[in-house]
């Protein structure tokens, strides 16, 4: 009877210890899972990010684009309003 009791303790061991195994498994996968949708969140944070500062490069140069038609033309009104009051 005492070997009978021994092989039982020792299958209960043995299925308690596959059951911790699978535990620490699947906390693992779970914690790798975690990881990569954390990888993955700040990457379309960061491709995000970059959109938005193109998206201001842009408007930025059409600012300065503008500000310097400004300038050509209040320069070209200037030189002529100058050559229209120079023969009076």
């Amino acid at each position: 009877m005492n070997h009978v009791e021994n092989d039982i303790k020792l299958a209960y061991i043995i299925a308690i210890g596959i059951m911790m195994i699978f535990v620490v498994f699947i906390i693992l996968v779970v914690l790798m899972y975690n990881k990569r949708q954390l990888l993955y969140l700040k990457e379309q944070q960061l491709k995000e990010s970059e959109h938005q500062n193109q998206l201001l490069q842009k408007e930025l140069e059409k600012q300065r684009s503008i500000e310097s038609e400004r300038e050509r033309i209040s320069h070209d009104m200037h030189d002529d309003l100058g050559a229209g009051i120079s023969p009076l």
